[in-house]
């Protein structure tokens, strides 16, 4: 009986164990991610957030009296493989997958005194034999869109680099407030319709 009232025991322990366990490891996963920049170039630091419940990227900018600019809601988030982090001129936004991702790089625009989208990238695995794999970007200043694919030859077995791929693409502006997976999924249409046009042309050749 005392065994039995000891297993007991150690059973609602682990059981509670596991509870709080879960709900620290919830809580950190919903825990914004958050950087102290000078985005504005005034000498204070502004804040930017990744706000991983609302799925929306959050910045307070000391010359505009840390008012809040929220992007709008960003869809298919991975809790842990999605967030912002500090570069040179601005910042990043990160979005990855098991086998696809991308990245949006925002900076301050003194001009128009918002944060705007100034350039976005992304890379694909492809399938179990890498068909569709590769990277790409666009610069939404300079107007450059670069590509770099493979496809899968079933007919030699072989993975074949194509050529890289420039074109000069004009996307219109996007400040943070605008910015939503809409950007990111017209980026990803146009971007597989370059490669497949290229694809096509090169098995006409083979």
């Amino acid at each position: 009986m005392a065994y039995l009232n000891q297993m007991r025991k150690h059973s609602l322990l682990s059981i509670l164990f596991t509870v709080v366990l879960a709900s620290f490891c919830c809580g950190q996963e919903l825990k914004p991610d958050t950087l102290l920049k000078d985005l504005d170039a005034d000498q204070h630091p502004d804040s930017i957030f990744f706000d991983k419940a609302s799925a929306r990227i959050i910045c307070k900018l000391s010359s505009q009296g840390f008012q809040e600019i929220k992007s709008k809601e960003i869809e298919n988030i991975d809790l842990v493989m999605t967030g912002i982090r500090a570069l040179e001129n601005g910042f990043e936004f990160f979005n990855n997958w098991m086998r696809a991702g991308y990245t949006c790089f925002f900076r301050y625009d003194k001009n128009s005194k918002k944060i705007r989208l100034a350039s976005m990238s992304r890379y694909e695995f492809g399938n179990a034999a890498n068909d569709g794999s590769g990277n790409s970007s666009i610069n939404l200043v300079t107007h450059q869109y670069i590509g770099n694919w493979n496809y899968y030859n079933e007919e030699k077995e072989k993975l074949i680099k194509m050529p890289v791929i420039k074109k000069s693409w004009v996307l219109p502006v996007t400040a943070l407030e605008d910015f939503s997976d809409q950007e990111v999924e017209q980026y990803t249409y146009k971007c597989s319709d370059f490669m497949e046009t290229l694809k096509t042309k090169m098995r006409k050749r083979e």
